[in-house]
């Protein structure tokens, strides 16, 4: 029985070229457009969420004068005190160039990370050359992405190498990290030692006659153990501020997930999107499908004509309405199957232009990953339904005595 549903649809699409042509030409031209935003939303949406335990991951967040910055020494107190968190990290990124010196060389990288050992503990950074639990070995040690060491170094191993950093301070290369994914809030081109008095960007001075009041600003990064809410933890902490008092006077947590699209605080350093411009980016591609559905639906029943003869005559040698719906809706869903695969292609032919228009590197590929191959299937069957529906019922309902 499909086969025979699908040979007539089949078969009507061939005697209806030009309209058909232009049905799912039509569609081909929205689908391209739509998969493309579909795959830039795809990207913003999945910052952050590769790290093994990105669900438990919380950035501490100072919020009476809303910022991310907090004393370092805000780490050891709550670690010491509170059993929900199973670890903590500190995280300070430069965003000025940094000046590095090999030998008689100079460079000047894009930033310099300055983490504590336990960042290799959260986060999900994979280290492809060094041992990793000797990765800060000493204050003095460093890491750079492969990205950055074939910059500096070349062909040369990196391992063991001395670099000046700001051309006075030196470390020693102790590990090579793959290079930062592109959906990663997080990014840098060399990770110090937080441990290192140099690498202590700031300093906020307080009463020079008081030394607790001397405050270097960190991130400060929590693994929050499963089960616990960050939100009744804050309160919990609050209750007890004294604790961090001169550090912070109340606290609250930002989850890694919405760091990137939801974070509005100062000193984070990291990278930022837009969820605003997300929203009316997915309300585009909607009305883009709409108005390509619409068309379909408006070429369809302008051959109202011919399509009521086909249904007076199948009528006439008994098809029900029913056998009558089906046959549209094959129809259909064979036009916009025809339009996706045109789409896709239209879109790998101008994915450049894409990246360009959203600077991105979106990757055509992922469409043929988990879940997205079982999304698209999914996406035909109901797009077909839908713009077949309104015609099917209008059409099906014809009476052969007056044909």
């Amino acid at each position: 029985m499909l086969w025979y549903y699908l040979k007539i649809a089949l078969r009507n699409i061939r005697t209806n070229k030009t309209i058909s042509i232009i049905n799912i030409a039509g569609f081909a031209f929205a689908i391209s457009i739509c998969l493309s935003i579909s795959l830039f939303l795809a990207k913003e949406y999945s910052y952050d969420r590769y790290h093994k335990n990105a669900d438990q991951i919380v950035r501490l967040i100072n919020t009476i004068y809303k910022s991310s910055l907090v004393d370092y020494r805000v780490k050891n107190i709550l670690s010491e005190n509170y059993t929900e968190i199973e670890n903590s990290c500190l995280l300070l990124r430069s965003s000025q160039p940094v000046e590095i010196q090999y030998g008689d060389k100079g460079f000047y990288l894009d930033d310099i990370l300055s983490v504590d050992k336990n960042y290799f503990e959260i986060f999900s950074v994979p280290v492809v050359s060094g041992q990793q639990s000797a990765i800060f070995n000493n204050i003095n040690s460093a890491l750079i992405t492969e990205r950055t060491a074939k910059i500096i170094f070349g062909k040369e191993e990196p391992l063991g190498k001395e670099l000046l950093v700001w051309g006075t301070v030196p470390v020693t290369i102790t590990g090579i990290l793959k290079d930062f994914p592109d959906n990663s809030s997080i990014t840098a081109s060399i990770l110090v030692n937080a441990e290192n008095e140099q690498f202590k960007f700031n300093k906020w001075i307080g009463d020079s006659r008081d030394l607790s009041t001397y405050q270097w600003p960190f991130q400060l990064y929590l693994l929050l153990k499963k089960n616990v809410n960050p939100d009744d933890l804050a309160a919990k902490i609050n209750k007890n501020i004294d604790q961090l008092k001169p550090y912070a006077e109340q606290i609250g947590f930002i989850k890694l997930k919405d760091i990137y699209l939801h974070d509005t605080t100062t000193g984070s350093d990291t990278k930022q999107g837009n969820a605003s411009l997300l929203k009316l980016m997915g309300v585009i591609a909607i009305i883009i499908l709409i108005l390509a559905v619409i068309n379909y639906i408006n070429l369809t029943v302008a051959q109202q004509n011919k399509s009521n003869k086909d249904t007076g005559l199948k009528k006439a040698i008994g098809a029900d309405r029913g056998t009558i719906i089906i046959q549209y809706l094959s129809e259909s869903i064979i036009v916009i199957f025809l339009a996706f695969v045109l789409g896709i292609f239209l879109e790998w032919l101008l994915m450049p232009f894409f990246q360009i228009i959203f600077s991105t590197s979106t990757d055509i590929k992922t469409l043929f990953r988990f879940p997205y191959y079982l999304i698209l299937p999914g996406t035909i069957l109901i797009i077909g339904t839908i713009s077949g529906s309104w015609p099917a019922i209008i059409l099906s309902g014809i009476s052969p005595l007056k044909y």
